[in-house]
């Protein structure tokens, strides 16, 4: 395909032209005159050459926006899911039990055998809570260039919203956040109880889907102008 450089090169070429063509001619036979006429046809050439201009232009704006896309989907599943997983493994000697409970599906923590009563630092479990709380909060903010789709990071949020301590920090943290963050998060901790605790992968596709699809929820992806997938 022809490149922007050519085109615009031959856009200025035709108007150095016509400009000569312009001052060096008698008006009266210019109209007329071989070159009045090569004139003609190289305007007419300009102009083709232009609507290409801006059809390369606008195609290129395109594979922008795609690049874009896929650039902030990749930090947003680094910033929101990688780093709070990581998180996780570098606190859970200090709260077993809420890093379990965090991950309710049956085999996941079953060889770890923590005793109920073990002592759970409180500072651990604070910084996990913003560090998620953050997580919801950031998948709106990126939401509009994240081609990941709603199912996959509900997926993820419903299992940390199976926590019951999770929901007791929230409930003294959500000042800390937008309205559309709290809503979402009220909205998951309901359908990760829905039912009792997620058992496995298949309950927890099937609420990931009954989730993606609640109409509060699309009304919360109205209010900050996106919608999910």
């Amino acid at each position: 395909m022809i490149s922007k450089r050519v085109i615009f090169g031959s856009i200025a070429f035709s108007l150095c032209i016509s400009i000569i063509g312009i001052l060096t001619q008698n008006p009266k036979e210019f109209e007329n005159s071989r070159f009045g006429i090569f004139i003609k046809i190289l305007s007419s050439l300009a102009f083709i050459l232009v609507a290409m201009g801006l059809i390369l232009t606008a195609q290129a704006f395109e594979e922008s926006q795609k690049l874009t896309s896929i650039d902030q989907t990749f930090k947003l599943i680094d910033r929101s899911l990688l780093v709070p997983i990581s998180k996780m493994r570098e606190l859970y000697t200090r709260c077993p039990n809420f890093v379990k409970s965090l991950w309710p599906q049956k085999g996941i923590f079953d060889n770890t055998n923590i005793p109920p009563n073990t002592d759970e630092d409180p500072a651990a479990i604070l910084d996990l809570s913003m560090i998620m709380l953050q997580c919801f909060e950031d998948h709106f903010t990126g939401s509009g260039f994240d081609d990941t789709g709603e199912i996959v990071w509900s997926g993820n949020f419903l299992q940390w919203a199976s926590s019951d301590k999770f929901k007791d920090m929230w409930l003294s943290l959500y000042p800390n956040f937008k309205d559309t963050t709290n809503d979402y998060t009220k909205l998951l901790f309901e359908y990760a109880n829905k039912g009792g605790k997620i058992k496995d992968a298949d309950e927890l596709m099937k609420r990931s889907k009954e989730f993606s699809k609640d109409q509060r929820l699309l009304e919360i992806f109205k209010r900050i102008n996106t919608k999910p997938e």
